[in-house]
C-alpha cells in the first residue's frame, strides 16, 4: 500500500496543477474487479489456494473534468487499488532435506505446507471524453465516455516457491519412488518506480442532482493494460485490467 501511494501522490499533484477553469471535482469509491487474465495469474490460481475473488477490493478515484461544450468534457482522472493475500500450494507438502527444501505429494505428511504472499497494487492515470447526450442540467444525466490510460503498478511475491521445471526422483523409507521439486525462499518485486504499462477504458453512467452544484454519480468502467514483467522472466505481459463499479459525488465550480 506505501508503494502505491507514490503514484497517488504524484498524480494529485498532477491533478491540482489543472487550471481554475476546470469545471468539476470528483470523488468516487469503486468495487474493483480485476480481471487478471495473464498467464502468470493462471498460475497462481491454478497451483495455490490464491483466487481471482480473493483479490477484489474497494478503490478509491479522483479527477477532474473540464467542460469543452453542453455535451462533451475531457476528465483527468486516476484510481488506485491494492491488495495482498496469501496462499498454500494446492496438492503439495515440504520437506527439509540435506540437499534442502522440497515439495512431496500431499499423500505424504511434510514438514509444512509451502506458501507464499501476493501483493499488488495498480494505479491508472487516465484521460478520457466524457459525453453528456442531455446536457448537465437535465434531471437525470446519463454519460458515457472512453480514453487512454497509463498503469503504475506493483508486484511482489514472496515466500516459497516451488520449481516445477527441475523435478528429482526420490525414494522412501519404504522403497516407494516419488518425483518431488525443490523449493525456493523468493522475494520477487516490481515496483511501480518505472514499472508501467498503457491501456484504454470505457465507462458509462448516471448522474443525479442534489443542488446546483452537487451530483450523486453511480457508473461502471472497464480498464485494460498490460506491461511487461521483468522480474518475473517466462511470463507474458502482465493483465493490469479490470472492471470498477462506483458510486461518488462530483462537485461543479
Amino acid at each position: 500500500m506505501k508503494r502505491a501511494l507514490v503514484p497517488l501522490i504524484l498524480a494529485l499533484l498532477a491533478l491540482t496543477a489543472v487550471p481554475a477553469a476546470a469545471d468539476m471535482a470528483s470523488f468516487r469509491l469503486s468495487f474493483n474487479i480485476p480481471t487478471m487474465r495473464s498467464d502468470f495469474w493462471t498460475n497462481e490460481f491454478t497451483q495455490l489456494t490464491l483466487t481471482r475473488k480473493g483479490f477484489q477490493e474497494t478503490s478509491f478515484g479522483l479527477a477532474y473534468e473540464l467542460f469543452l461544450t453542453r455535451e462533451i468534457s475531457l476528465v483527468l482522472g486516476l484510481d488506485i487499488f491494492a491488495r495482498t493475500k496469501s496462499g498454500m500450494y494446492r496438492d503439495y507438502v515440504a520437506y527439509s532435506l540435506a540437499e534442502g527444501e522440497f515439495a512431496f505429494p500431499d499423500n505424504y505428511y511434510g514438514d509444512y505446507i509451502p506458501t507464499h504472499t501476493i501483493r499488488y497494487s495498480v494505479t491508472p492515470i487516465q484521460l478520457s471524453v466524457k459525453l453528456t447526450p442531455l446536457g448537465r442540467r437535465a434531471g437525470l444525466i446519463p454519460y458515457v465516455g472512453g480514453g487512454i490510460a497509463v498503469y503504475f503498478y506493483n508486484l511482489r511475491r514472496s515466500g516459497d516457491v516451488i520449481d516445477f521445471d527441475n523435478p528429482s526422483p526420490y525414494t522412501d523409507a519404504q522403497g516407494n519412488e516419488v518425483r518431488i521439486y525443490p523449493i525456493s525462499d523468493t522475494d520477487d518485486y516490481e515496483s511501480s518506480f518505472g514499472r508501467f504499462g498503457f491501456g484504454y477504458q470505457v465507462f458509462g453512467g448516471l448522474m443525479i442532482p442534489i443542488g446546483d452544484q452537487m451530483t450523486i454519480d453511480g457508473g461502471i468502467q472497464f480498464n485494460r493494460g498490460q506491461a511487461k514483467l521483468k522480474s518475473f522472466p517466462g511470463f507474458e505481459p502482465l493483465d493490469l485490467g479490470g472492471f470498477l463499479i462506483s458510486i461518488g459525488f462530483n462537485y461543479w465550480f
